[in-house]
């Protein structure tokens, strides 16, 4: 590596910024308050994932309708119910997804193609025995079958890792238990999807900077639920909430192109920036190969020549950091696309959970429905945990609330009923599922 650093050339390096689509899907074109993806159809791309089946590329849907309606017919003693079942089965000249493998009837764009890219990093599927099936009724069954059949085999054996290893053992682990609760996961899919999509990128803002070379852990990110007073006293919510999180998420942009530039160069497609110290090795040599890669980079994106003479490892990895933010940082065309990925990241990804409040600014909210599906997956099969372990569990997955946010959390168990309180002193404070 020290080699394909130090002889990298600006013709290598290249003048352009790389969008870093292997681990960020948004592009500086995303900055519409509709979301530019379709979660129906990358649940679709997920179920194709793991069953290892698709959609033929010809697939027809009229085709497929009149030839299911045709076979139902001759089972039928009254044959005019047949416009009742292509009524309900058929709405809108669609397949309705009364089940999870018909998700894959969704044809997926481009855009929903590259945000899916999140989830396949993310899943494990050789750790984990994943079956995606839901109770159906006699005639959805057939419906189903009939679907099934039409597929092709889907192979892949590609072992994927995301960016943040921590949340790719949740991820697969939630969805491992969620497969088991079929009728759940059907009707809370989307909520899944886009929570993950939350949590994927908000820890990547995080561990990115100033974090850039530790491994990544769950970094605090501070929530409220939706309808709770917001104050500036609560001082978790100022520091390690919204405004820090949209603070951070400047720097996905510019760390994750020079992530895919020293990919290119060093021909090492698995390269994350935190495993760069042990890659290149604390010595002088190792300070010498950033220190001159740094100059060409310099030279490649047009920034003002610097002579470099670090004294340590860690100095000359950060003065790489600041060279690859520095050329964004004025108001230039790269500093408009700068700004563009951001509101990006605001609008694409935060929007579900945030709220603006006056004489605060926006901040990180929950509203019921995403607090019982995270409860539920975090209690997963135990049936109920200890109210504590449930924060922890939270908090494993980047989801973080103050005193005065647990408070709330109990009285809202308590509303939903599903809180079991083993002894009247409180220290033994049970959470149960709702599933």
């Amino acid at each position: 590596m020290l080699h394909k650093l130090e002889s990298a050339s600006v013709e290598l390096i290249g003048i352009k910024n790389v969008p870093p689509e292997s681990y960020y899907p948004l592009t500086a074109k995303d900055v519409s308050k509709t979301p530019v993806y379709d979660l129906k159809e990358i649940m679709g791309l997920l179920v194709s994932y793991v069953s290892e089946k698709k959609l033929p590329y010809k697939f027809d849907y009229d085709e497929f309708k009149a030839s299911l309606l045709s076979d139902l017919k001759k089972d039928l003693s009254d044959p005019t119910a047949i416009d009742v079942i292509e009524a309900v089965f058929f709405p809108e000249n669609k397949i309705p997804t009364f089940s999870i493998a018909l998700f894959q009837a969704h044809t997926a764009s481009e855009k929903s193609r590259k945000f899916f890219q999140v989830f396949k990093l993310l899943m494990k599927q050789d750790d984990y025995q994943i079956k995606l099936s839901t109770k159906l009724n006699f005639l959805e069954q057939r419906v189903e079958d009939y679907f099934l059949e039409t597929l092709e085999v889907n192979n892949h054996n590609d072992q994927t890792v995301s960016y943040l290893p921590f949340l790719d053992d949740l991820f697969t682990q939630d969805i491992a238990f969620l497969s088991r609760t079929p009728t759940f996961f059907k009707e809370n899919a989307e909520k899944f999807l886009q929570l993950y999509l939350f949590l994927y990128v908000s820890q990547l803002a995080l561990n990115l900077h100033p974090h850039t070379f530790e491994r990544p852990v769950s970094r605090p990110l501070y929530f409220m639920l939706n309808y709770e007073k917001a104050s500036k006293e609560r001082s978790k919510l100022v520091h390690n909430g919204y405004k820090t999180l949209y603070e951070h998420a400047k720097y996905i942009f510019p760390y994750l192109s020079l992530l895919e530039t020293l990919q290119k160069v060093t021909e090492q497609e698995d390269l994350r920036l935190y495993e760069l110290p042990e890659q290149v090795g604390d010595s002088q040599s190792a300070i010498n190969a950033v220190d001159q890669f740094n100059k060409e980079f310099r030279l490649a994106r047009k920034l003002p020549e610097k002579d470099f003479s670090s004294m340590s490892l860690n100095q000359s990895l950060n003065e790489l950091m600041n060279s690859c933010y520095e050329q964004f940082k004025d108001q230039s065309t790269r500093g408009d696309v700068f700004e563009k990925y951001r509101r990006a990241f605001d609008r694409q990804i935060c929007s579900p959970f945030t709220q603006a409040r006056q004489g605060f600014g926006k901040i990180l909210v929950f509203d019921q429905d995403y607090i019982v599906l995270l409860t539920n997956i975090a209690i997963a099969d135990k049936g109920q945990i200890r109210f504590q372990e449930l924060i922890s569990k939270f908090e494993a997955r980047g989801v973080y609330f103050d005193q005065k946010s647990k408070m709330a959390l109990l009285d809202l168990f308590e509303k939903v009923g599903n809180i079991d309180r083993k002894s009247d002193s409180g220290d033994a404070v049970y959470v149960k599922s709702t599933i």
